[in-house]
Order: structure tokens, then C-alpha cells, then sequence
């Protein structure tokens, strides 16, 4: 007979056991403990060794690119960090999080691609390539559901104007 109210379910042990060894993570960069210093880790798709997340992002800041996209301490080769709060451990969460932030950061737009028209990274950059020109068309629109018999002659949306020449206010 097992006392089912005694048990505890299988991921709030897992998720006890991450917290007990984020506690315990040190990164070996600047050598402080990640989870008292309050910072986040960085998490690396390739490797997993856990580092502060700004820690990580200066080292691959390093004028040697080559080196700098490599683990600091094992040299495997890394192609993306995410920041978490916590550690994983497993694998697959730690793939499924940095799906997630690659996501995050699809949502966002390139500024290379704003300021230059072109990206050197092409398909294989992280952020949005959206054509604004199509976005500037549908601000300047309403729609016509929205407008009812007594005032038809104007729309009940905002209209927002984004040529520098024209401002209507």
C-alpha cells in the first residue's frame, strides 16, 4: 500500500534537484556562484558547462572569432548562447529553451537588415527580415468592417502616417 499524499511527482523532484544544482554552479570565468549573484546563465547549445551569461557573451566578443565561439573550458564548438535563470541538465529542456529564445529573437528586427536592406547572415540569422514596406502599407489602411452607416466617410481606426514630409497633427 503506497501513500499517494506522501509522494512527490516526478517533475517537481527534478525541478527540486535543478535547483539544488543551480545553487551549487560556479561559472568558471569569473569563479562566482551564478545563483547567488542573481545572474543568469548562459547556455550553450553544444556544451554543457554553465557560465554567467555576460561572462559568456564577452568571451565571445574576442577578436579571434574562431576561439571565441568555442566553450572556454572544453573547446567544443558552440554556435548560440541563450540566457536562462536556471541550469539544465537535461538535454532536451535545454534545446527546447533555446528554441524558444531563438523564437524570441525571430520576433525582433534585424538591424543590419534596417540600416543596410541586406543581412550577411541571410537565412541563417537569428532575427526578423520582414519587409517593413509591407507593414508602412497596412498602417496606412483601416478597415472598412469597422465603419457603420452614419459616418462612413471616415474610419473609426487610428491612421498612422510614417513619411518624415507629412505629419498631420
Amino acid at each position: 500500500m503506497t501513500n499517494e499524499s506522501t509522494s512527490e511527482p516526478k517533475h517537481s523532484i527534478s525541478r527540486s534537484n535543478e535547483i539544488q544544482s543551480s545553487r551549487s554552479m560556479t561559472c568558471c570565468i569569473c569563479l562566482e556562484n551564478i545563483a547567488l549573484t542573481r545572474k543568469q546563465f548562459g547556455i550553450q547549445n553544444n556544451c554543457d558547462h554553465f557560465f554567467c551569461f555576460e561572462c559568456l557573451s564577452t568571451w565571445r566578443r574576442m577578436s579571434d572569432k574562431e576561439t571565441g565561439r568555442r566553450c572556454p573550458l572544453c573547446r567544443t564548438r558552440s554556435t548560440f548562447i541563450a540566457p536562462s535563470w536556471r541550469c539544465f541538465t537535461d538535454t532536451d529542456d535545454k534545446q527546447s529553451l533555446i528554441g524558444a529564445h531563438k523564437l524570441r529573437l525571430k520576433t525582433r528586427p534585424c538591424r543590419t537588415f534596417l540600416r543596410y536592406g541586406s543581412c550577411r547572415y541571410g537565412r541563417r540569422c537569428y532575427y526578423s527580415h520582414r519587409d517593413l514596406s509591407d507593414r508602412h502599407n497596412q498602417n496606412l489602411l483601416f478597415d472598412s468592417q469597422y465603419l457603420t452607416s452614419e459616418n462612413n466617410h471616415e474610419s473609426s481606426g487610428r491612421v498612422t502616417y510614417h513619411s518624415h514630409r507629412y505629419r498631420p497633427y
